[in-house]
Formats: C-alpha cells, sequence, structure tokens
C-alpha cells in the first residue's frame, strides 16, 4: 500500500483551496468551461486579441504558426485545409502563404467577434476568393 491511505482524503495547498472555496457554503466549485461561458470570454477581449497574443507569448505566436506550416506542411494543390478555432486567423492566413494560395482553406470559429477581425486579414493579402471563413461550432 502506497504511503497515502485510499480513504485518506487527498488536501489542497491552502492557495488552491482558498481560490476555489465558495465563502457561502464552504464548498468548491466548479469552473465554468461550458460553450457559452469560453464564447463570451473569447468575444470580451476579441478587440485585443491580437496584441494580447503577441505581447504576452514574447512573439512565440508567430514561431509556433510557422513551425505547424513546415511540420504539418499544405496537402498538394487544390486540398481543403480547415483551420478549425481559427480565432482572428492569423493559421489560416500562415497556411495561405505557406501553399502559395494553392489550397483553398476553411477558416471556422464559433466566436463571430474573432471572426469579424479574420475577414480583414485575409482581405489584406488578397485571399478573400481563397479563404472561406465560417461561423461554427466544432463540439460536439
Amino acid at each position: 500500500m502506497s504511503a497515502v491511505e485510499e480513504t485518506e482524503p487527498l488536501t489542497k495547498p491552502d492557495f488552491v483551496a482558498s481560490q476555489e472555496a465558495d465563502s457561502t457554503m464552504g464548498h468548491c466549485q466548479a469552473v465554468d468551461k461550458s460553450g457559452r461561458r469560453v464564447q463570451a470570454m473569447f468575444a470580451s477581449i476579441a478587440h485585443r486579441y491580437d496584441f494580447l497574443n503577441h505581447f504576452l507569448s514574447v512573439n512565440i505566436d508567430k514561431h509556433w504558426r510557422s513551425r505547424t506550416t513546415k511540420l504539418a506542411p499544405p496537402p498538394p494543390s487544390g486540398e481543403i485545409i480547415v483551420d478549425c478555432c481559427t480565432g482572428t486567423g492569423d493559421l489560416a492566413v500562415a497556411y495561405d502563404r505557406k501553399s502559395n494560395g494553392a489550397n483553398p482553406i476553411i477558416a471556422t470559429d464559433f466566436c463571430r467577434p474573432m471572426l469579424v477581425r479574420t475577414v480583414p486579414k485575409v482581405a489584406k493579402i488578397g485571399a478573400s476568393a481563397r479563404v472561406a471563413v465560417v461561423e461554427s461550432d466544432a463540439q460536439f
């Protein structure tokens, strides 16, 4: 048997328990990760998302997109690329550039305020005819 008996309650460090405790009932509450909650969170930061992504990652986000398109290169010319949870479309734009516009791309997300920022990015690189921006939920 291990040092902790199976019947012993597991405890969390005080700082974790205090962050999760509901002061009125004394119980821990689960974090709300529902689709609506996540959608609302992204909608609330959409206007600052690109800045925050670049700033908080110290621009490492740009490197990982470049690395992603190298490790998972575009399929043969004409085959569709689907970017689920595209957010503001940076990965879809990276794939359009990497494929030299040879592949149609579907950029999809369930947060309209994020997608609203995708459309001008796609237009700026002249890819509006190649990149379809679609509001949809990838969850099932």
